[in-house]
């Protein structure tokens, strides 16, 4: 048999994006404490997304450029030498990136953007990715079933598209970064890091 598995799109092009740092370089007590700090702007214009269209093309969706989304954060990096001596040296080590994404734009008369099937989508002054999924409600006392949050407020047991909500949350992190430790003490080395992630949000398939 012979099927149709995608769609062309012979528009389709490049996402663009423009971006704008500025960044400083620092060093202070003999360069006991150094870093440095940069902080971004990044606009990406005409998305590369799966935009949704009638299954009587014989497909259900198409590769497609629309809508507009912005990043911006402040990167962050320190080191600082707690010891320095001719045979021994001790240097500690943070670094941090806090990062915001908005969706500036979805050309769709909703003012949002689904694909369908998958738990995240795209609202204009919102986050990329937001989670875009039934609100639990507890278990059902009589049946033992899960219950869910309908739009208007009620619970049901087996909620439809039309009882999904935009949670405000997105499975990137707003704040992450690292810390250490570096030693060496006549010719004897030791290196530890450390990572973190804060604001961050996960699905549990079960």
């Amino acid at each position: 048999a012979l099927t149709i598995t995608q769609l062309p799109n012979t528009g389709l092009r490049w996402e663009t994006t423009e971006q704008a740092n500025i960044g400083v370089d620092f060093g202070v007590f003999n360069d006991r404490l150094r870093g440095s700090v940069d902080v971004y702007q990044k606009k990406t214009k005409d998305l590369f997304l799966s935009q949704r269209i009638s299954a009587i093309n014989g497909a259900n969706s198409i590769p497609a450029n629309f809508g507009d989304m912005k990043n911006e954060g402040v990167e962050v990096l320190l080191a600082g030498d707690v010891l320095r001596k001719q045979d021994a040296r001790i240097t500690l080590t943070l670094n941090g990136s806090y990062n915001k994404n908005t969706v500036l734009s979805i050309p769709e008369e909703t003012g949002y953007y689904w694909n369908g099937s998958s738990l995240v989508g795209y609202r204009e002054g919102s986050l990329v990715n937001e989670f875009y999924m039934y609100k639990y409600a507890g278990v059902d006392q009589q049946t033992g079933e899960a219950l869910f949050y309908t739009q208007d407020g009620s619970t049901t047991t087996a909620p439809t598209d039309d009882d999904r909500h935009w949670l405000g949350k997105a499975a990137y992190p707003k704040l992450q970064g690292g810390f250490g430790i570096d030693a060496e003490y006549k010719g004897f080395f030791l290196t530890a890091n450390f990572t973190f992630v804060a604001d961050i949000w996960r699905f549990d398939y079960d």
